[in-house]
């Protein structure tokens, strides 16, 4: 049990630096470890904005949104899905224009 506590906030470290050096696949890898473990929001979180990052941005929405509804306050979880929001109707609105 405690060894699987520390694994966790290891693995949670882990995928916040893949981030930061743009390694969204390994972010994705440890992430899916880490919900393995646990049902963890900055896990859902950090595998949403890896997901994003490899612009898979329905599955970034999933896990964003799973993420918010265990910490609906959290304003950084918050700014990211609104972010994420823009970005896809942004996209539709250009796929729309471009069909025309």
């Amino acid at each position: 049990q405690r060894s699987q506590k520390i694994l966790l906030k290891l693995l949670l470290n882990a995928a916040h630096c893949y981030l930061k050096l743009q390694m969204p696949k390994k972010a994705c890898i440890v992430c899916k470890e880490a919900l393995e473990i646990e049902n963890n929001t900055k896990a859902l979180f950090r595998f949403g904005k890896a997901k994003r990052m490899l612009e898979d941005y329905e599955g970034a929405r999933s896990f964003l949104i799973k993420a918010q509804r265990q910490a609906p306050k959290d304003m950084s979880i918050a700014e990211e899905l609104r972010s994420l929001e823009d970005k896809l109707e942004k996209d539709r609105k250009s796929t729309r224009l471009n069909s025309s």
